[in-house]
């Protein structure tokens, strides 16, 4: 033990030449004291410890669900007899590395095994039966996101981790087997939630007095006396307020809960429902090629949480004992846990239940007048969803009599048609190749004189000037920039 354990009884035993001896080596001699203080404050040193408390760094994995490997719900339930979330089961996280770490500078210590497990990624595995299984690193979670885009820890390198420079990265992530790393531009989590938090402090500031004190009376009821708010809290607070004030706000705030309620419902669809099927609405890559479920982290938060009850509750706190000790009984809960539910979809279950009591929304409506003050906006949308704007007009979209134009991406509409467009995945295409196919099909779009839901159109000409060209038979009123067009449908094109 290397503690001192020094007596009251030797303390006041302890001869002069020996404490002061003792009070100089510690820097602590102060001259004229008589021999009782000295002891005691030499006594007090010796008995009191300072403690520092040092985190501990987690790296968890997880498998994406891919139906072309892995069982649907329907096929695992023939088999087993089961009635099982089989994506739930597959995207289970697993505990790679979990070491202490109080700083940026420790997280380097673990490079290089991080490195030699990328290295080794290239190595086939088989299973039981022999049969070989290629693994592939496809993304990272939310809160490593600003590392990897630049956005901390230097501009021009993605992390503080690596030696990569962003102009080089390609290349880089190619020669250790990282070659379809994707950065998600979204995560459900942490988006969703902090967007709700935000919206819910946010809009009774911008409601009258007595809309804005309903709102708050209903936040109050709904999520107010919670200590500690999840997602999961802000989710179902949502849904209950976009219900509860309707009729008590006006229709601009109660419009703006109810889309957020639909692109949170979009963003946590499993793989089943969620690819190729609401694009008309939600522009985001990641729900063109990954289901919103694959992409969450809900489930690695939940182990964290774990952790630290596990710490707190079981572990002595000494550094030896905190690593084992977390292994071994993560292991435990987790073979009990495959007895049960698992939370997420208990959740999940919850929040459909809530969600039940609201009204169909319908389909997406696009007003003529947004599509005129907001046409760059309006454009860079259409150049996102270009696909299936390529399809052509009623098959997707439709115009309304009044010029707004209406998406069938609502509940009872149709999520295929012959027409196309084919639905992407992870498993062939990444958001640099749909990146490049949504600009084919926009550029084929233009070429072949398609129908497109616009008023005017900001495009290069062949000098590689802006020109705008207004689709409008009226001239634009919005800015006065639009000449009028011919009533067979061509353009008329000015230089802006």
């Amino acid at each position: 033990m290397a503690k001192k354990l020094t007596s009251d009884e030797e303390f006041k035993n302890m001869a002069k030449h020996n404490v002061l001896k003792q009070l100089q080596a510690l820097g602590e001699d102060k001259g004229e004291e008589n021999l009782d203080t000295m002891k005691e404050r030499l006594r007090i040193m010796e008995q009191t410890c300072h403690f520092c408390k040092h985190s501990y760094l987690v790296f968890m994995v997880s498998c994406l669900y891919d139906e072309a490997a892995f069982y649907s719900d329907m096929e695992y339930e023939e088999i087993t007899g089961d009635k099982i979330s089989v994506q739930a089961l597959v995207e289970a996280p697993e505990i790679y590395i979990l070491a202490r770490s109080s700083s940026d500078h420790e997280q380097l210590s673990y490079i290089e095994t991080r490195r030699e497990c990328l290295d080794e990624i290239s190595n086939k595995l088989h299973t039981n039966s022999g049969l070989p299984i290629n693994d592939v690193i496809f993304h990272g979670d939310s809160p490593s996101r600003q590392y990897e885009c630049g956005q901390q820890k230097g501009g021009h390198y993605y992390c503080s981790v690596c030696g990569s420079k962003a102009g080089r990265v390609y290349e880089d992530l190619h020669s250790i087997n990282c070659g379809q790393y994707e950065v998600l531009g979204f995560e459900p989590l942490h988006d969703i939630g902090k967007h709700i938090e935000n919206i819910f402090i946010e809009l009774p500031e911008h409601l009258p007095r007595t809309e804005a004190a309903k709102l708050k009376a209903v936040l109050e009821i709904c999520i107010g006396e919670k200590e500690t708010k999840k997602t999961f809290n802000y989710r179902c607070a949502l849904v209950l307020t976009a219900n509860q004030v309707r009729g008590k706000v006006n229709s601009e705030a109660q419009l703006l809960l109810d889309t957020l309620v639909e692109i949170q419902q979009i963003a946590y669809y499993d793989f089943t429902i969620s690819l190729g099927t609401t694009q008309c609405y939600v522009e985001e890559l990641l729900n063109r090629i990954i289901s919103g479920r694959s992409s969450n982290v809900e489930e690695q938060e939940q182990v964290f949480n774990t952790i630290n009850n596990i710490t707190r509750t079981t572990s002595s706190y000494h550094a030896s004992h905190i690593t084992g000790n977390v292994f071994i009984r993560l292991e435990a809960e987790k073979k009990m846990k495959a007895y049960q539910t698992p939370e997420t979809d208990k959740q999940e279950a919850h929040l459909t239940k809530l969600a039940s009591t609201l009204p169909c929304f319908g389909n997406t409506t696009i007003l003529q007048e947004m599509m005129v003050t907001s046409s760059s906006v309006w454009q860079a949308h259409s150049e996102r969803i270009s696909d299936f704007l390529l399809a052509g007009k009623d098959v997707w979209w439709e115009q309304c009599e009044n010029g707004d134009i209406t998406f069938n991406d609502g509940k009872g509409s149709s999520k295929s048609h012959t027409e196309g467009p084919l639905v992407h995945h992870f498993r062939l295409s990444n958001f640099k190749s749909e990146e490049t196919y949504l600009k084919q099909c926009w550029n084929m779009c233009l070429k072949e004189k398609r129908l497109i839901p616009a008023v005017k159109l900001r495009i290069e000409d062949k000098n590689g000037n802006l020109v705008l060209e207004s689709l409008d038979d009226e001239q634009d009123s919005a800015d006065g920039e639009a000449d009028k067009g011919d009533s067979d449908g061509t353009f008329q094109r000015k230089e802006i």
